[in-house]
């Protein structure tokens, strides 16, 4: 726009900002129709007088959207190459930091302990050579890892050795290493592990290198000497032992207080760096703690072996079998576990133990019996000779067998040596030495305790055997009730047992006061033959009133005793004499002779004493049979009837046999007699028990029957009253049956009661016509009260009438019973009574040939038809 303020009408009232150092102005319009402008003007000073301005101006809006245009492609290029260099920028800086984060994590999981993977290396730059060097790290650190866990469980020392020399080569792999323990036993250093083949696993350290060595283990001395001693001639681990300090690192294996031993390092290329001995250092705890539990182990597990050996020892023993085989059993199971190649168990007295032999090599109790003569050994220990040749004995003894040690084990018997548990070894670590002793006392000490039992059981079986002896023997003298037969069967006994050349038995006559001899055997002279003493006087008086045996071993002719005076004088050297003791008191005493001097021991009068008891009771019982004797038979005269009467037109036998062998007195009855009114009574009765207290209650059944009947009493009131006699006077086991019949001859008219007792039979003329006469009642004693029917029956001409005890029809056969069909069959048989009795006993004898075992009565009562000549009556047997 070139002019004045009229040319553009717009432009009028325009602000020209003045214009700097006469160059371009800006200038501004007013908003008008067309809006707001804005520009620029230069004024024309080339025409002079115009004062002409030239502005040249546009809209607002025109220059924004102009402007706006023009930046928009140069900002979205600029964002563009932002982008792309934030996003170079990010992975570069990530491709830098990767590997040092898994550095960073890697090496905090190898600070926790746990295994790590090597890093892959796929670049040549600082990181990936200090990739590369962590690896190797990680790798030894793995290897340390994975030999940490095999010592965790390691149960061996072995195998903690082995895994240690394998850790030691990872830590340091071109240093020689070695692993020294200690030897409890001798106190010094032994090599247990070393890469050095140079050096001899087993072998102790020299004296030069001991001391500085055994130091540095315990920790006292130089421990981590650095230079290595490169002028010593000697290679490997040998130069640092032999050389002293300064060849390489000895490292303590201690735990706790225990020092173990020590891990020796020895590097020839150069020195060892701080960071390996460090971690030599931490290495070797993990180390000692490894080697103590593998040795806790080992001793478990030892201890567990012995333990078993003990228990399989101890069952061995304990099982019933031959002894000599379980000894040599057991000799062999520990013998294993020890190690001997042959080892066995020799006794001095084998009999005593009931063997045959003595057992395996008895010289060797002649080299213990030498070396407890010169005070070398304990006389209860086990003795440990671990080189034979420094015992003259043993080497006597093991000359040529290949014997190089030998342990033996004394068993003892009340402290004294009975025999002795061999171990031949050939050969018997120094280490190994103190421990097998210790098993094999303890194996000694079952041995010992086994072959103890086993005496006594030889003993007790000797006894027993004796005692079994006077128990057959004195079942023999027991067999018979007759005195002198007891007596002469006692002597003959006594003198066999003891092989004695005299014996006497003095027995005690309460009348006189005196011990007489009652009878002799062998070399017995007139005055011993004739002897009586009194209580307390000589010998045989003490040992009658002390009731204790008495035993010389040597006896004296011109002793103030007449029968020591008398046996000596007529050559006898010793006795023993033993009181004869039955139920407690003294009845006699039994003498044993014999020429030579102490002939009896202790065991010998234990063995008199007690056979003298058991005879004392056979010789009693049989004094007491013949005093009772006269008693019992006059209580069975008055029981039975010794002949049955003879009644017109009735036929009677009878038989009683007693099961009883106590004086055969029995409780069973029977008894036939006239009633007042000339009818015949019959009764039988059984009374519970035997014996002579049984005879009694019989007895007093027999009188009361025989009282009640004559008063004119019915067997049903007399069994009545007599029942109520065993109630009011009697005890509850006074049980009795009764059967009681009173039978008319002239019509064979026949009434009775029964109480309790087996049923009578009667039989009829026809073939095999039977009537049984059942109880009327119960049985007498047991209820109060009872009454008791009377019964008639009527018995023919020519019939018969049988009573018996429960004895005949209770008799056995193995399980089978005699029973009333025999009893029928028998009376078939016979035709008269006696023919009828002798048929049931015969019969009764075949059915049981072993004898009764109860008592057994038979009453047989026929009526004789009218014409007939009746038998006569049989007698009671």
């Amino acid at each position: 726009v070139m002019g004045g303020d009229a040319a553009v009408p717009d432009l009028v009232g325009a602000g020209f900002l003045p214009a700097r150092d006469g160059a371009v102005g800006g200038v501004e319009l007013a908003p008008g129709e067309s809006g707001a402008y804005s520009g620029a003007y230069l004024p024309l000073t080339s025409f002079r007088g115009l004062g002409w301005r030239v502005a040249a101006v546009e809209p607002e809006s025109a220059t924004v959207r102009d402007t706006w245009v023009a930046l928009v492609p140069g900002a979205v290029a600029m964002l563009v190459v932002g982008v792309v260099l934030a996003a170079l920028t990010f992975a570069a800086a990530r491709r830098l930091v990767r590997p040092l984060r898994e550095l960073e994590a890697r090496s905090r999981k190898a600070v926790d302990g746990a295994f790590v993977r090597a890093l892959p290396v796929a670049r040549d730059d600082e990181v990936g050579r200090f990739t590369a060097a962590f690896n190797a790290l990680i790798l030894r650190l793995n290897a340390l890892h994975d030999v940490s866990d095999l010592m965790a469980g390691a149960s061996r020392t072995e195998q903690v050795l082995d895994a240690t020399l394998s850790a030691l080569r990872h830590i340091a792999p071109s240093a020689c290493a070695a692993v020294y323990l200690h030897d409890t036993a001798r106190h010094r250093l032994v090599l247990a592990r070393s890469s050095d083949h140079s050096l001899e696993e087993g072998a102790a350290l020299p004296d030069d290198a001991r001391a500085w060595l055994t130091d540095g283990a315990s920790g006292q001395g130089p421990s981590c000497p650095t230079r290595p001693a490169r002028e010593s001639k000697v290679p490997g681990l040998g130069r640092l032992v032999a050389g002293g300090p300064g060849g390489g690192v000895v490292i303590p294996l201690a735990y706790g207080p225990e020092h173990l031993g020590a891990v020796v390092l020895q590097q020839d290329i150069r020195e060892l760096t701080e960071a390996e001995i460090e971690m030599v250092r931490t290495f070797a705890g993990q180390v000692a703690v490894a080697l103590r539990t593998a040795r806790l182990f080992e001793l478990e597990q030892a201890s567990r072996r012995e333990a078993e050996v003990l228990r399989a020892v101890a069952e061995r023993l304990a099982s019933p079998g031959d002894l000599a085989e379980a000894l040599d059993a057991v000799a062999a199971i520990s013998g294993a576990l020890l190690g001997s190649f042959r080892n066995g168990v020799c006794v001095r007295d084998p009999e005593s133990f009931g063997l045959r032999e003595r057992g395996f090599s008895p010289g060797w109790i002649g080299v213990w019996d030498a070396v407890a003569e010169s005070g070398a050994g304990e006389a209860d220990a086990p003795l440990l000779v671990a080189d034979v040749a420094e015992v003259p004995s043993a080497a006597a003894m093991a000359e040529g067998s290949g014997i190089a040690a030998v342990i033996l084990v004394p068993l003892l018997r009340d402290s004294a040596v009975t025999g002795l548990l061999v171990y031949e070894f050939a050969s018997l670590p120094d280490e190994e030495a103190t421990g097998s002793a210790a098993l094999a006392g303890a194996v000694g000490q079952q041995v010992s305790l086994a072959l103890e039992n086993a005496f006594q059981f030889e003993q007790a079986h000797r006894r027993a055997g004796s005692l079994e002896t006077v128990f057959r023997i004195t079942q023999t003298v027991s067999s018979s009730l007759q005195t002198k037969v007891v007596l002469n069967r006692v002597l003959d006994v006594v003198q066999k047992i003891f092989e004695a050349d005299a014996v006497s038995l003095m027995t005690y006559d309460a009348a006189k006061k005196v011990l007489a001899t009652a009878m002799a055997r062998g070399l017995v002279s007139q005055d011993m033959l004739y002897l009586e003493v009194r209580r307390g006087e000589d010998v045989p008086g003490r040992a009658f009133e002390t009731q204790q045996p008495v035993r010389l071993g040597a006896m004296d002719a011109f002793s103030s005793d007449l029968l020591v005076c008398a046996a000596a004088s007529h050559g006898l050297s010793s006795l023993m004499c033993a009181p004869l003791l039955a139920r407690g008191r003294s009845i006699g005493v039994i003498t044993v002779f014999s020429k030579v001097p102490d002939a009896y021991d202790r065991e010998s009068m234990e063995l008199l004493l007690t056979f003298g008891s058991q005879a004392a009771l056979a010789i009693d019982a049989a004094q007491m049979y013949g005093r009772e004797h006269s008693v019992a038979s006059a209580l069975q005269t008055s029981l039975l009837p010794g002949r049955l009467p003879e009644v017109p037109g009735l036929e009677l036998a009878s038989e009683y046999r007693a099961a009883s062998t106590e004086a055969e007195i029995g409780g069973d009855y029977y008894d036939v007699f006239l009633a007042p009114d000339g009818r015949v009574v019959l009764a039988m009765g059984d009374v519970c028990g035997k014996g002579i207290a049984a005879a009694a209650k019989t007895s007093m059944i027999k009188y009361g029957v025989r009282s009640l009947i004559a008063t004119g009493m019915s067997p049903g009131a007399t069994l009545a009253t007599l029942n109520g006699m065993f109630r009011d006077g009697g005890s509850s086991t006074d049980i009795v049956t009764v059967w009681l019949g009173l039978i008319d001859v002239a019509d064979g008219r026949l009434v009775y009661a029964n109480g309790g007792h087996p049923s009578a039979l009667v039989r009829t003329v026809e073939p095999s016509g039977f009537e049984r006469l059942s109880p009327t009642g119960p049985l007498l004693g047991a209820v109060p009260g009872a009454a008791y029917e009377d019964c008639t029956v009527t018995v023919p001409e020519g019939g018969s009438l049988l009573l018996y005890t429960d004895g005949v029809t209770e008799a056995r056969n193995g399980n089978r019973f005699f029973g009333e069909g025999r009893l029928r069959r028998a009376m078939k048989v016979g035709h008269g009574s006696a023919e009828v009795v002798r048929a049931l006993m015969q019969s009764l004898e075949r059915f049981a040939p072993d004898g009764l075992r109860d008592d057994v009565a038979v009453l047989a009562a026929r009526r004789v038809r009218e014409g007939e000549a009746p038998a006569a009556a049989g007698p009671d047997v």
